[in-house]
């Protein structure tokens, strides 16, 4: 995430009596110093809290508390910071504070809460500490130590900027502000520490809120109103509870406070959802429930923005009804077995089953059904848990018609070589097949390719997908990048068509943007913005990311059509060899049945590379260096599924070891032996040997044998599969 400069942070409350609270930031450069702006030195005013945040006679870095008077004036209420002070300004309530957002306050007890956007300090140095949000509590007047402490009272040391030579600590106790820039008073209250704070790592105090980027939001607190007739409104249990959130993160948790306000417990609130970046929150005194804004993923433009209603259910759930069938089109009599095993209760109870088709009722879960007259017939489904709570589902079933087959003839349905034998075989029970009732121009038929240079693991549907992109969408990347067009920070685009060319001859360059991700930095792209650390990822997932990325650089080759039969020389690689994916798709549309309309089947294959790095493999037992995959421990393996080896005849391994050999085996550990590969040699050698041959797809585990249980590290690079 691009830390937002420090002179952001604005918001409003009021409190019980009618006074009204603002916050604001402290108008220093957030990107200069990453630890406490205090530069003496003329010209660099702007890199200088003392002036704002430190400073009595100004309102920049407080929270200012005054009371609107019928005429437009204000006046002060009693209980501010500096009443009666000529050297301080009456309207501060809180003062010493970098980036208040959002504040909050409480009319039951007219305490203040807020979250506070911390600097950018990754780690503790001799300046000072390492940098923290923070929410805070102020039940009264008083300061929160900025530029001068940051956390719970954690020091930052007076600097020589010009010098570059650390002074000595500021004392929380009796904290001066000696600034030439200070127009106030020179002793100020002593500092308060916070209630929660937490880097950008794992906090050791408040390991519940995570890590990674941070920016801390600040909520409501939570009073049950039982005189509140809504069935949505939250639950007794909440009552009291401090609501805080995480604009990055994507999170909200519950706040249980001691009577000091200190932090007493810290729980998650819907722990299975990630919200897309909550940026204000209230508690609606009319139904209960919780109202928030969400940001949305990206910057700008952003579809996603929108206010979010939050509303308690009470008590047992209804569940819900899915159906699922062998077949739901075909030339009748069409007999289908139908399943609502996919149907759900959140509350796990058993539910009882009711189907609906052409007018019959049927019981149970599963059921077969005949279907004996043309047309679409509705499927109805309800499903009803012990409380007589129910759910209905339907699907169409299409009689009257079959749904077209469509496959490919292929040497091989996982990898791609320097050139592709194919065959599209189309069937339908209506229309015949090519040659033979169907025209071969009536089937479609392309290919395409897309060049990826990183990773690849399967989705949910097996598919093949680019790992580094299954990362940065799991991350907070997106939130200052888009994949195309500039935001907060540049383009994934942009910056793989910046470093793309220079990564295929440097590889050091890979590891130079891996290690960034990590450390955080600026300065590149823009002088007046920062990237912030990643410290939760590893450099493994890093170079991952920073592939992915580097791909973008590249241009994807637009699809072309082909024949429904052919050899064709595959060269759309504008790099080099093995990087990337071919992907046939072949649709045939059928020329319709019985009251029936056309039925389209539509079938694609991904090919890739033959040649499978070790960070792609599938599964890892005793590997703990996944990117090299090494062993130790005899029968340790690794695993590569749903692999088509028709026509592998030989496999490469790339590997070294002191002694041992690596086995193939066939889907388990002690499946068919298809293939021993000797290594032995103190440097990366290429080891070829014949497997026996074998049809059809299968999970490889490729276990590594020494003899002995002593720790013999091998180390695997890569495996090829060749014709």
């Amino acid at each position: 995430m691009m830390k937002p400069a420090a002179t952001r942070g604005g918001s409003l409350s009021f409190d019980s009596k009618g006074n009204l609270y603002f916050s604001t930031g402290d108008n220093s450069d957030a990107f200069q110093y990453i630890y406490a702006p205090v530069d003496e030195r003329p010209g660099h005013e702007t890199v200088n809290s003392f002036r704002s945040a430190a400073n009595t006679m100004d309102l920049r870095g407080k929270i200012s508390r005054i009371h609107p008077e019928n005429d437009g004036t204000y006046s002060i209420p009693k209980g501010n910071l500096f009443p009666g002070n000529k050297l301080a300004r009456p309207e501060i309530y809180v003062m010493g504070l970098r980036n208040p957002y959002r504040i909050f306050v409480d009319k039951t007890t007219d305490v203040l809460y807020w979250g506070e956007v911390g600097p950018d300090s990754r780690v503790d140095s001799t300046q000072g500490p390492i940098g923290f949000d923070e929410f805070n509590v102020a039940p009264k007047a008083g300061n929160y130590g900025w530029p001068m402490f940051c956390g719970n009272n954690q020091a930052y040391a007076n600097m020589d900027f010009d010098t570059k030579k650390t002074g000595a600590k500021f004392n929380p106790a009796h904290p001066v502000n000696n600034s030439r820039l200070n127009t106030g008073l020179k002793e100020l209250p002593p500092a308060q520490e916070a209630a929660i704070w937490y880097p950008y790592k794992s906090s050791d105090e408040f390991p519940e809120l995570g890590e990674g980027s941070r920016a801390a939001i600040g909520g409501p607190v939570y009073h049950f109103d039982p005189a509140i007739r809504s069935a949505i409104q939250f639950p007794e249990y909440y009552d009291k509870k401090w609501f805080i959130a995480e604009w990055v993160r994507g999170w909200i948790k519950a706040v249980t406070l001691d009577e000091h306000y200190k932090s007493k417990k810290i729980e998650s609130f819907m722990p299975n959802t990630k919200f897309l970046k909550p940026m204000d929150m209230a508690f609606s005194p009319k139904d209960g429930a919780l109202y928030m804004l969400e940001f949305g993923d990206s910057w700008d433009p952003n579809s996603e923005a929108c206010l979010v209603r939050i509303e308690y259910t009470k008590g047992n759930r209804a569940p819900i009804a899915k159906i699922e069938g062998d077949k739901l089109s075909g030339r009748q009599p069409l007999r289908v077995n139908l399943s609502g095993k996919s149907s759900f209760d959140d509350d796990h109870d058993p539910l009882k089953y009711s189907w609906m088709i052409d007018g019959k009722k049927l019981q149970g879960r599963d059921i077969k059904y005949t279907f004996t007259s043309n047309g679409i017939h509705k499927v109805a489904l309800m499903v009803t848990d012990p409380s007589g709570l129910s759910n209905t589902t339907s699907q169409s079933v299409k009689v009257g018609n079959s749904m077209p087959v469509v496959s490919f003839d292929l040497p091989n349905h996982t990898f791609y070589f320097d050139s592709l034998t194919y065959k599209v075989n189309v069937t339908d029970a209506e229309d015949g097949r090519i040659g033979k009732g169907i025209a071969a121009s009536a089937v479609k038929v392309s290919l395409s390719y897309q060049p990826k240079i990183s990773s690849v693991t399967k989705n949910a549907s097996g598919a093949l997908v680019d790992h580094g992109e299954v990362l940065l969408n799991e991350s907070d990347c997106k939130s200052c990048h888009k994949v195309d067009g500039t935001s907060v920070g540049p383009s994934f685009t942009e910056v793989g068509q910046r470093y793309l060319p220079e990564s295929l001859t440097n590889t050091q360059t890979v590891k130079t943007l891996a290690n960034k991700i990590i450390t955080g930095g600026g300065g590149v792209w823009f002088k007046d913005r920062a990237m912030a650390p990643h410290p939760q990822l590893t450099i493994d997932q890093t170079t991952q990311i920073v592939q992915y990325i580097l791909s973008l650089g590249l241009k994807a080759v637009p699809a072309k059509t082909i024949p429904v039969a052919g050899n064709i020389v595959l060269n759309e690689n504008p790099v080099k060899p093995n990087i990337g994916f071919y992907t046939l798709t072949a649709s045939y549309t059928d020329r319709g049945g019985n009251t029936i309309k056309p039925l389209t089947t539509t079938v694609t294959e991904i090919l890739r590379s033959p040649k499978i790095n070790a960070e792609d493999f599938d599964d890892y037992y005793n590997q703990p260096v996944k990117n090299h995959a090494t062993v130790g421990l005899t029968n340790s393996y690794v695993v590569i599924k749903n692999i088509d080896l028709a026509n592998i005849n030989r496999v490469t391994f790339r590997a070294k070891a002191v002694a041992g050999a690596f086995e193939i085996h066939l889907d388990n550990l002690t499946g068919q032996q298809i293939g021993s590969f000797p290594i032995k040699g103190n440097k990366l050698t290429d080891v070829t040997e014949a497997i026996t041959p074998v049809k059809g797809k299968h999970d490889l585990y490729l276990v590594y044998r020494n003899g002995t249980d002593v720790v013999n590290p091998m180390q695997l690079d890569w495996v090829s599969f060749n014709k």
